[in-house]
């Protein structure tokens, strides 16, 4: 049975958009139940102004204490979004990083508060640091499909920009649907221009997919038919971009699970702990929240 691989966002993309927190106990909780439940890679927090995004506030003391020197079988990544965040997950013990870019200059201006040539930039000089210091490097190219400022990405400026990672040899790339407007037409086409190319340099890329609107399911069929066999995904499908207006909730990891699974592919997930997860998540949430406004 073929393989799709899974990286979990949930403590990342999936907590950044919620009203709700976690204490360094409960983080750590749902990391190695997520590990547990049979997730090699786990995005666990980012290092960014928490004044910004309080949930990720922490994210160094997480990996300090715990998961930079956890013997546990799953990789646990951190977002950084410039080189001050590099030297702080550094610092942290933190060995698999992701940066985050825009396709979009508005959307990159109000996400990291840089022009795209300006983070383009600061990547290049991060990612030769990352390989001198031996560390792994994830990039995530945001609004590839549409940005919330901009409207329908330029199809031939994302797979140019995709093109362009390429040729760097950034052996791990994500293509963000970032608010959930990605048609399947789109990711169709995108796909089919840019798989090739990473298959032959057998290359990680991945499709990160919200549900804001209902197309995350369909673009999912789409990628998988395509030949596409990594994917992100949060627990209880919590989250999405807090800089990006009505991005809300990532596919939910049951759901990828449950499709995938269905469509004949091995996910290695214990849905049955997942499902453990989900629940006891989604009663943190509801207490937490509970009399907050809608």
């Amino acid at each position: 049975m073929e393989k799709v691989q899974i990286m979990d966002v949930t403590l990342r993309d999936g907590l950044q958009n919620e009203s709700f927190l976690l204490e360094e106990e409960e983080k750590l909780y749902l990391a190695n139940g997520l590990a547990e439940a049979g997730f090699r890679r786990i995005e666990a927090g980012a290092f960014v102004n928490p004044k910004a995004v309080p949930q990720m506030a922490g994210t160094a003391d997480l990996f300090k204490n715990h998961l930079g020197q956890s013997a546990s079988k799953s990789d646990f990544y951190a977002l950084i979004p410039n080189e001050k965040g590099y030297e702080l997950a550094k610092a942290a013990g933190v060995s698999n990083m992701a940066f985050v870019m825009a396709v979009t200059e508005e959307m990159n201006q109000k996400n990291v508060r840089m022009s795209v040539e300006d983070s383009f930039e600061q990547f290049l000089k991060i990612f030769q640091r990352s390989k001198e210091d031996q560390l792994n490097m994830r990039l995530y190219l945001a609004v590839v499909f549409h940005c919330p400022f901009e409207g329908v990405t330029d199809e031939k400026k994302a797979i140019e920009w995709i093109n362009e990672f390429q040729h760097l040899g950034v052996a791990d790339l994500c293509l963000a649907d970032t608010d959930g407007m990605a048609k399947p037409e789109q990711v169709q086409r995108v796909l089919e221009a840019t798989i090739p190319v990473y298959t032959q340099l057998e290359t990680t890329l991945s499709l990160h997919l919200h549900n804001t609107y209902g197309y995350a399911a369909e673009n999912l069929r789409v990628a998988l038919k395509a030949g596409l066999r990594h994917f992100d995904s949060a627990v209880a499908g919590l989250g999405g971009c807090p800089f990006a207006p009505g991005a809300k909730g990532n596919i939910a990891s049951e759901d990828l699970v449950a499709i995938c699974e269905a469509e004949g592919f091995d996910t290695g997930i214990d849905s049955k702990k997942l499902g453990e997860l989900s629940q006891w998540l989604g009663n943190i949430k509801l207490e937490r929240t509970k009399g907050q406004k809608a």
